[in-house]
């Protein structure tokens, strides 16, 4: 629970669905309670509920489980940390009455935090950084992506070489290889 500078409790961090959920997540009726006690939550306290879920083993497909839950989402993000540069990002996967935000970028640092007996350990923190889109990862690509990739990287080549000899390098070029 987060509490505002008025006291009142603002969020609540369901942290994780699996762990506090009482049914089966793939049935839509089990979901549907789930969904129902969770705005029961935020109409009783004005606050936001967050619901911390994971992917299935096809993140590409989304959250597991029941589509009852992204369907009653106001927002939904996925959050991942680059392997590459390790950084933390936040994509909108759903924004349902707003547009969608600016692309973030965090880097998890350490911070030095007191447990509840007083004794200084480390925790974490997110600091937020300039964005930089994440680094194409090209050792999970299969050996015909492959191939297409290093046809597309070489046309871009080609491209950029051509606008740059006809006096044109701040042009475009648009062919695109992530």
């Amino acid at each position: 629970m987060k509490y505002g500078r008025d006291g009142r409790i603002r969020t609540f961090v369901i942290d994780t669905l699996a762990r506090n959920f009482g049914g089966d997540e793939n049935s839509a009726t089990d979901m549907g309670k789930f969904v129902r006690n969770a705005g029961a939550l935020r109409r009783r306290w004005n606050a936001t509920v967050l619901i911390v879920h994971h992917s299935g083993k096809d993140g590409e497909r989304g959250a597991r489980g029941s589509w009852a839950l992204k369907g009653a989402a106001d927002a939904e993000y996925e959050v991942s940390r680059s392997a590459e540069d390790k950084l933390v990002r936040p994509i909108p996967r759903k924004m349902k009455d707003a547009e969608e935000p600016k692309p973030l970028s965090f880097e998890l640092v350490t911070v030095p935090i007191h447990d509840d007996t007083g004794e200084q350990i480390e925790g974490a923190a997110l600091t937020v950084v300039d964005y930089n889109a994440p680094v194409p990862v090209a050792a999970k690509l299969g050996r015909q992506q492959k191939a297409v990739l290093g046809v597309l990287e070489q046309l871009h080549d080609e491209i950029a070489t051509e606008l740059s000899r006809q006096g044109c390098p701040e042009h475009p070029v648009n062919v695109t290889t992530d």
